[in-house]
């Protein structure tokens, strides 16, 4: 109980507001001697105003579809529909991206400017799609309790089943031509061939910039039938390699010189991780 003799004006502010966020006044009048309590005439609470602010959104219409890799992203609008300003210059979003089919919930946080009294902060979001095939939930929360408001119910948008990654479904087609010949299984080659190996993926939303995953092992003659392969280091001077570019795709040159029959295997892998499996034999012959 604040008070039990309440005759006029009673102040609140001895209350604090961090610890009390949420007030419920009940006013009860008694009247032990009489029987005739102060009848109810009215009740006004002098305080001072906050921001308010609400959270819309711009699109695009949902569902998006995208193909795993690919990029997508959803417009936004954190309006102050007050009189007052924020009390802070920043205010922080909170993004999720939850994952039906896995169960995964990606977070991500980041400020955006507070708007001025009826002015609207227009921000987008987005997230990598890697990993987050099938289908997705958007949730978008502004102003997670931190900035005091009157009501934070509006802040919060959640977009069901918005965002479709499809799966990639087709693998990478490993390439391999013996100076600018694809050869057949103990084919002839020169004795110092040129061998250039080429990853061709449809997909041009994972493209492949690095060696991880990448084998090479070539098989020397040896006086023994068991022979075994070694690994063509990929730092070689005799081996260069390029990354995947919008308009090319994933290349590896070599130039060595070899003299009899040799088996060649190359292992590569694109990055959902599948591997692509390249075997062939073939007769060294030199030529003048």
């Amino acid at each position: 109980m604040l008070s039990s003799a309440v005759t006029n004006d009673f102040d609140l502010s001895s209350i604090s507001p961090s610890e009390y966020p949420y007030l419920k006044i009940v006013f009860e009048a008694r009247d032990e001697v009489n029987l005739t309590p102060v009848p109810w005439k009215r009740w006004a609470i002098l305080y001072e105003p906050m921001a308010e602010g609400i959270l819309i959104w711009k699109g695009p219409e949902g569902p998006i579809v995208v193909q795993e890799g690919e990029g997508w992203s959803s417009n936004f609008g954190f309006v102050n529909i007050s009189s007052k300003n924020f009390t802070v210059d920043s205010v922080k979003v909170d993004l999720e991206i939850f994952t039906k089919e896995s169960q995964n919930r990606e977070k991500q946080e980041f400020l955006i400017k507070a708007p001025a009294v009826g002015d609207t902060t227009l921000f987008s979001v987005t997230s990598p799609t890697l990993g987050k095939v099938k289908t997705n939930d958007v949730n978008v929360f502004v102003n997670k309790r931190v900035a005091p408001e009157p009501y934070y119910d509006n802040n919060f948008i959640s977009l069901q089943s918005y965002l479709i990654v499809e799966a990639d479904k087709t693998p990478p087609v490993l390439d391999v031509k013996f100076d600018g010949r694809t050869l057949k299984n103990r084919d002839y080659v020169s004795s110092t061939p040129k061998i250039l190996l080429t990853m061709v993926d449809e997909n041009k939303f994972r493209l492949k910039t690095d060696t991880a995953g990448i084998t090479l092992l070539l098989k020397y003659p040896c006086s023994t039938s068991t022979c075994s392969f070694t690994r063509i280091p990929l730092s070689s001077n005799d081996l260069k390699w390029f990354p995947a570019t919008a308009s090319s795709d994933f290349r590896k040159l070599m130039m060595f010189s070899t003299s009899t029959l040799e088996p060649i295997r190359s292992h590569g892998m694109d990055t959902k991780p599948r591997a692509l499996i390249f075997h062939a034999e073939f007769m060294c012959i030199a030529f003048g």
